[in-house]
């Protein structure tokens, strides 16, 4: 082996040290995209000392990359230090993995047919992707624990679309380009969309204002307009029999295949399907307002179901939205009748109470979980994926308010390497 390979196998503790550095760049990168690209001009000659030393460590890290698969190859620990080390560098080495994985031949000295290079730069791939995307998991939930103020710039999407982005494999990542951000850019340039015709949509046919009128009638307007969007139950099964070509693009709750993993993933729901589940669609729903008129929508986790409310109880102008029915708008009385006569529980008044965000996203990946259970083909094309979600289950039964330990760092990287 290399003396620069076995420089780079470091020990757990120096791991974590390069992980925090590393975790706060994560946070900071697109703040400071742009003041580098400004200030990077005319800096002289530090500056391009800077940059080459820069380029050095990366044609340093390219050259080694192969070696270090082979390695991670022959290792059967999941919490080797080289694997750390590679998600440690994910975004330096993403072009050298990219080109690796799109090679299909088998590493030196190995017969044909083996598990070859290609499949392990894929594999490591897909564990930089969601070692990134764990560690926005951590930095949301920590965002959330300080103050009921800066809990409010945190969007209920925010989390949903890092639970997406578990679902990005190595491929995904090879034929959407180098950034890690191509889903997220992706599904916050759909709701725009949306929120821009909502938009029009209130201006033209109310002439929507939010000062010429009470809080009860604009909220009625904004659910009346959202109905555009969505398809009732009803209307679904009169366009069972038609071909998709004729069948509405409006988003709807998939009453036939209701298990069905892409219920619970944005980013298929608003690019592909346009169907989903009561969560997940509540989500869509409550994002395309936020984005449209600056309300902030509640999640409301009633048992067997789950709705979103605008409006206050105070001024009893709170308005219950089934955005699984296609936006029906319901009152206080029938969210109980739903309770109480469909699920056979007796109704009690916290049923309605806003539902925190971290809870919201607890219990998609609560569903999640059970999609995996379920289906066998998941566990085929995902591995041992569940495993990883279970343990960001857990990370929202706890408060985060500091960096990870060495301990948690460790098991989320073993959990990562399927």
């Amino acid at each position: 082996m290399s003396d620069d390979v076995s420089t780079r196998r470091r020990s757990s503790s120096d791991v974590m040290d390069q992980t925090r550095e590393k975790y706060k760049i994560c946070n900071n990168v697109r703040d400071n995209t742009n003041r580098e690209k400004d200030e990077g001009e005319g800096e002289g000659e530090g500056f391009a000392i800077c940059w080459y030393e820069e380029y050095k460590q990366r044609c340093l890290l390219d050259a080694n990359v192969p070696e270090r698969l082979k390695r991670l190859k022959e290792s059967t620990c999941n919490e080797d230090d080289g694997w750390c080390s590679l998600l440690l560098d994910g975004p330096d080495i993403l072009e050298k993995l990219q080109e690796l994985a799109a090679d299909d031949s088998c590493i030196e000295g190995e017969e044909e047919g083996l598990y070859g290079r290609a499949d392990t730069a894929r594999e490591t791939l897909t564990g930089i992707h969601r070692f990134w995307t764990c560690l926005d998991w951590h930095d949301l939930l920590k965002r959330l624990q300080p103050s009921k103020e800066e809990e409010e710039e945190v969007d209920i999407d925010d989390g949903a679309i890092l639970i997406a982005r578990l679902y990005q494999t190595g491929s995904n990542v090879m034929t959407t380009g180098t950034t890690l951000l191509t889903l997220e850019t992706s599904v916050h340039h759909a709701l725009e969309e949306k929120a821009n015709l909502l938009k029009q949509r209130l201006e033209q046919n109310h002439q929507y204002n939010e000062t010429n009128s009470s809080q009860l009638s604009r909220n009625q307007i904004i659910v009346k307009e959202m109905r555009f969007f969505f398809q009732t139950v009803n209307d679904q099964r009169e366009h069972q029999g038609l071909s998709s070509a004729d069948r509405s693009d409006k988003f709807r709750g998939n009453i036939s295949d209701y298990y069905n993993l892409n219920n619970s993933l944005l980013d298929q729901i608003l690019l592909n399907t346009r169907k989903g589940i009561p969560i997940t669609l509540s989500i869509i729903y409550a994002s395309i307002v936020k984005r449209a008129t600056g309300i902030k929508m509640d999640a409301v986790g009633i048992p067997g179901h789950f709705l979103i409310s605008i409006g206050s109880d105070d001024n009893n102008s709170r308005l219950f939205v089934d955005a699984f029915d296609g936006g029906k708008v319901l009152s206080k009385q029938q969210c109980q009748d739903i309770v109480q006569n469909h699920y056979r529980v007796l109704w009690h008044d916290s049923m309605s109470n806003p539902v925190p965000k971290k809870e919201v996203w607890a219990r998609m990946l609560r569903n999640l979980a059970v999609c995996h259970i379920q289906t066998v083909e998941l566990a085929q094309m995902y591995g041992k994926l569940i495993d990883l979600i279970n343990y960001l289950y857990s990370t929202t039964q706890k408060a985060y308010t500091k960096d990870m330990d060495r301990n948690e760092f460790v098991k989320m990287c073993s959990l990562i390497r399927q």
